[in-house]
């Protein structure tokens, strides 16, 4: 059903895959009927630990009769979360019923079932029902196969994962970027405005509120310290205290064993009181400056978002503008579906007769919609129609381009979808008949250009995140879910730091 690979060998991923073999020759040990599929196979030269989840083989054969058999429902969140990759899959694989069959009329072999609610890669990827419909057939008439899977949903580059993926964060875009990708991907626009309209109205208050954001951000960054102190404290604490407690017993062992003699008598142990006092003293000291600093950072920081609340309440009305017209730009491009196709049909039928003018290979495949963002490009019947397709499929690309090279030139080329690519042909040799039919609903390849690079160019300026945090509010998380599995499976890039101070701010802890 899936097939996901990253890199060369860092990570191999195939979902519920599945052989069909049947055959009604005796030579070659027929009648014979055989099913087999495998629910999870990992494979990974980063994590090898990850091939703990695979999910073994399930397989029915029969040479008389039948024999059925189904894998166990699987929990795909559950089967990862105890390894070292817990965001790489969740879902659910419904049983899927195997069945073989040996009768007069020839061998059968079949496996039917579904599955729900896949998210892959921390959500770069996810479906809703996948119903399959797989199988084989040696009849006494012919020869054949059928393959089907319905599919109710695709939403495949979901925007935030996607640049999560690429270590960017949609607050680290500029303003006019993010405007104009609200715009491309067909989203509403803030106040009914244009483009050119809504970032000169952004401008216009941005040039109002600025002295005022200036000096918010001057007071987040010192809330910030204080927040990242506070955290630390009772460790420090700890520390001390063990600290305090250790030089207390070391103390109490040295004046034991003076017991009453002179210090003139015993002067190296006297040294070693005095010494050992002055210590605890020290550390007696800093526990009482490091709690005293723990019950003086709260009354701080609440200053310091009161002087942060004043200085926004003297213009709160510019503010309530500001942000009618910001928080719904963030709020659309958050969750925004960069491609989701909808009602993907994929089909094939092989039959091999007796003669060519008999035999059959057929791929059916239908599409309801494809979008992109909120813009639909339409569905299409692939059958009989391959410029049909070649054409959506080429439309769809040059559309993800054109958005994702809003944001930098070198993503212009990021992706490249494939719709529906099909093969079928019918051949004879040596009074042998051969009907072959393939059909790949859709393939999506992500090509990272230089992500150092991109991250530099873009964190200059004005961007989604200054503007919010200028007002004090809470920005998106980075790493996301995507960034946090490509960390866990060692897949970054470090970027040096730039030339420019400006440049960068997009990076976190150095890493993509």
């Amino acid at each position: 059903m899936l097939n996901v690979l990253l890199g060369a060998d860092s990570l191999g991923l195939r979902l519920l895959s599945e052989e069909s073999s049947t055959s009604n020759d005796p030579a070659a040990g027929g009648p014979v009927a055989t099913e087999q599929v495998t629910p999870l196979q990992i494979v990974s030269s980063l994590v090898p630990g990850l091939a703990a989840a695979e999910q073994p083989a399930v397989g029915t054969t029969s040479k008389d009769g039948e024999q059925s058999a189904s894998t166990p429902g699987v929990d795909l969140g559950t089967v990862l979360a105890g390894l070292p990759v817990p965001g790489l899959l969740s879902g659910t694989l419904d049983p899927i019923a195997l069945r073989s069959l040996v009768d007069a009329d020839g061998a059968l072999s079949s496996a039917t079932g579904a599955v729900r609610d896949l998210s892959v890669l921390g959500g770069l990827l996810s479906t809703g029902v996948a119903s399959l419909d797989l199988g084989s057939s040696a009849l006494v008439t012919d020869a054949g196969a059928i393959r089907g899977l319905e599919l109710d949903r695709l939403e495949v580059l979901d925007l935030s994962a996607l640049l999560d993926a690429l270590g960017i964060s949609l607050a680290d875009l500029p303003l006019d970027i993010v405007v104009g990708l609200v715009d491309q991907l067909g989203l509403p626009l803030p106040a009914g405005l244009s483009p050119d309209a809504l970032l000169a109205s952004i401008d216009d208050l941005l040039a109002d509120t600025g002295p005022v954001r200036t000096q918010v951000s001057g007071l987040q960054a010192q809330i910030d310290a204080l927040q990242s102190e506070l955290a630390g404290l009772p460790a420090q604490i700890s520390a001390a205290t063990a600290t305090v407690t250790s030089l207390t017993s070391q103390l109490d062992a040295a004046v034991a064993s003076l017991g009453g003699a002179l210090c003139a008598l015993v002067p190296d142990l006297c040294a070693l009181i005095s010494s050992l006092q002055g210590q605890l003293a020290t550390a007696t000291s800093l526990v009482a400056t490091l709690e005293a600093r723990l019950a003086a950072i709260p009354a701080l920081i609440d200053g310091l978002i009161a002087q942060v609340n004043g200085l926004l309440d003297g213009i709160q009305g510019l503010v309530d503008q500001l942000l009618g017209l910001v928080d719904p730009l963030l709020d659309g491009l958050d969750g925004a579906s960069l491609l989701v196709v909808e009602d993907l049909a994929v089909g094939l039928v092989a039959t091999a007769d007796d003669t060519l003018d008999a035999s059959v290979a057929e791929v059916v495949g239908s599409v309801g919609d494809v979008r992109v963002g909120g813009i639909s490009l339409g569905g299409l019947d692939a059958t009989g129609a391959l410029g049909q397709v070649g054409a959506l499929a080429d439309q769809l690309t040059g559309a993800l381009g054109a958005i994702l090279g809003t944001i930098d030139p070198s993503l212009a080329s990021l992706v490249d979808v494939e719709l529906l690519e099909q093969t079928t042909s019918v051949t004879e040799a040596d009074g042998v008949t051969q009907a072959v039919a393939g059909i790949t609903g859709l393939a999506a390849t992500i090509t990272p250009p230089d992500i150092c690079g991109v991250l530099d160019r873009l964190a200059v300026g004005e961007t989604l995140g200054s503007v919010l945090d200028g007002l004090g509010e809470a920005l998106p998380s980075l790493p996301g879910p995507v960034g946090d599995v490509l960390g866990d499976l060692t897949s970054t890039v470090r970027c040096e730091a730039p030339a420019s101070p400006a440049g960068s701010k997009a990076l976190v802890d150095g890493l993509a």
